[in-house]
């Protein structure tokens, strides 16, 4: 619970950055395809939630191993209606597995990659690729 206090503070700080045009955006989904040859043994539900208001955000899911895992940090974005974006920060919930640089045996830091297709102003499909995992689901936007 520590961890998961501290990364909810650094979400906070990040929050009070001057971003007067700033729109805040919620993404929420379920799918995953694994990208390994292991990908029987995963959790192909990961079900999360995602909020972010400009360069700031803040998601749970449950990862691909069955725990919850909660990630903040900041997503730098470009693009209009085929948006590139990266997730950049800390995460919990998954030990010290060999592809993320942990800081603890659970606070792990990472940046993933992610496309969003924006079908209409305030509604895009997203697409995050996490590791070996690419989630997929809906972000609304206002």
């Amino acid at each position: 619970m520590k961890f998961t206090a501290t990364l909810f503070a650094l979400l906070s700080t990040l929050s009070l950055i001057e971003t007067s045009n700033a729109d805040t955006r919620v993404t929420m989904g379920g799918g995953v395809y694994h990208l390994g040859s292991d990908r029987d043994e995963l959790n192909e539900a990961n079900y999360f939630l995602g909020l972010s208001h400009g360069p700031a955000f803040g998601a749970t899911f449950v990862n691909s191993h069955g725990s919850r895992s909660v990630a903040a940090g900041v997503v730098p974005r470009m693009g209009d209606s085929l948006e590139f974006s990266a997730y950049i920060g800390g995460v919990t919930g998954y030990g010290s597995p060999d592809w993320l640089r942990c800081l603890h045996v659970d606070l792990c830091l990472f940046a993933a990659p992610s496309v969003s297709w924006w079908v209409r102003e305030d509604l895009a499909v997203t697409g995050v690729l996490f590791g070996g995992a690419l989630m997929y689901g809906l972000t609304v936007s206002w």
